[in-house]
């Protein structure tokens, strides 16, 4: 007989703290009353259900830890846990389904990263705008309008709707009408804040049912984990991962997590990511956007993770300008397939750094190439790196740095926003 094979049950404690236990193996039956939380009554429990069931002597550990475990269960709702499992012959198998073919597969979570400016947000808008229109996906060559046409949620900052994402949106010809942003919950004239993405997954799910969202971009992802989580821990990312994908799979939808990198040169694309390793985990496919090193002017997307079959070819694309002005807002075109890998970008991207002043520069510039940003962010994110306060003003006095505070909610609280004036908010 094998002691893992037992299955035990017990009812809740009575007054005097015993309890009925009963220990089943096939057709045999052993059930006994006593003090579970007694180690004497628990011996005395283990011995017989040895004898009865002609089990070895090594099953005491086993037995020991199994009538704890279902007592603690029963205690904590009154039903112990049971494994929910299925075995795979009553399985059917399925091909997955892709919003975006070979790349982003619907009912799972995708990783984007990225330095600020190199087009990460303008390639997922222009991925909506395709959507939005019912187009076929880059590189493919399906004629327009082919597909049903589907929505986009964006969760980012509460200033890119106006500066950011309707000038990306038209300038990539998607009907506005199916791209929806979110940046904030409230209680109608009383209270408002922003999204908390383990709190607020249920707000979520239901937005998304009501509007036809196939596509969910959380952008960054590092600044909607909610504030009592650190996201730099494996742990508290995962609290916030597993409603995530479980919504996506309730919804059909592909949830897209975009991030920034950190600044640990010469690791792996993989582990480039800001914060915790747990969403590349959590993720079926990530990607890294950075500039091509044989030509600047372009963007390279790189796939670095792909486990639902063979990694797609890496993408090239450059960002064109749609008018004149620095303000303009621009778009992406794809230039098709190429042979870089997320490595090769990795290898030829990194750059040595002139001293702390210089340093912040590049943080301030990479973080508000995205549009404008809280000025608690940028100021963390060089805190990071051991930048002084006094260093990082000075780097913001250098590039000229605008700020603007607004309000949040009704008692007139807010934050200051802070801005690369050359860009006017808009953000490559």
């Amino acid at each position: 007989m094998v002691a893992n094979q037992i299955e035990i049950t017990c009812d809740i404690a009575e007054s005097n703290n015993r309890r009925k236990v009963i220990a089943k193996l096939g057709t045999l039956k052993h059930v006994d009353r006593f003090d579970v939380d007694q180690q004497f009554a628990r011996s005395k429990w283990r011995e017989a259900v040895i004898s009865k069931f002609s089990l070895d002597e090594k099953a005491h550990e086993f037995l020991d830890a199994e009538v704890q475990r279902v007592a603690a269960a029963v205690e904590s709702d009154g039903k112990p846990w049971v494994p929910i499992m299925k075995r795979l012959s009553e399985v059917e198998a399925a091909a997955p389904d892709y919003l975006w073919d070979g790349r982003i597969v619907l009912k799972t979570l995708s990783c984007i990263d990225g330095d600020g400016g190199v087009g990460k947000g303008l390639s997922m808008m222009d991925i909506a705008a395709r959507g939005s229109r019912g187009d076929c996906m880059p590189p493919g060559n399906v004629p327009d309008g082919t597909f049903d046409p589907w929505g986009t949620l964006f969760i980012t900052s509460e200033d890119s709707a106006e500066f950011v994402l309707k000038p990306r949106a038209l300038a990539a010809g998607a009907d506005v009408s199916r791209i929806i942003t979110m940046a904030s919950v409230e209680i109608p004239e009383e209270d408002r804040r922003a999204i908390e993405l383990l709190q607020d997954v249920e707000l979520i799910e239901r937005l998304v049912a009501k509007n036809d969202i196939r596509l969910i971009v959380i952008d960054p992802y590092s600044e909607f984990i909610d504030a009592h989580l650190n996201m730099n821990s494996d742990p508290d990312n995962r609290k916030v991962l597993g409603p995530l994908a479980e919504m996506a799979q309730r919804t059909n939808s592909a949830t897209v997590l975009v991030r920034h990198l950190n600044k640990k040169e010469g690791q792996s694309a993989q582990y480039r990511g800001v914060g915790s390793t747990a969403p590349l985990n959590a993720s079926r496919a990530a990607y890294l956007v950075a500039p091509d090193p044989e030509d600047h002017s372009q963007r390279v997307m790189a796939c670095c993770k792909f486990n639902i079959g063979p990694k797609p070819p890496s993408l090239r694309f450059t960002i064109v300008p749609t008018g004149t002005s620095p303000s303009s807002p621009a778009r992406v075109h794809w230039e098709g397939e190429c042979d870089m890998t997320a490595g090769e970008l990795m290898k030829t991207s990194s750059k040595a750094t002139g001293g702390k002043l210089e340093r912040a520069k590049e943080i301030i510039k990479e973080i508000l190439n995205d549009g404008p940003r809280g000025s608690n962010e940028v100021l963390g994110a060089c805190d990071e790196e051991e930048i002084s306060e006094r260093t990082y003003h000075t780097a913001r006095k250098s590039l000229g740095v605008t700020s603007e505070r607004i309000s949040i909610g009704k008692g007139g609280t807010g934050q200051w926003l802070l801005s690369l004036p050359s860009t006017n908010g808009e953000a490559f």
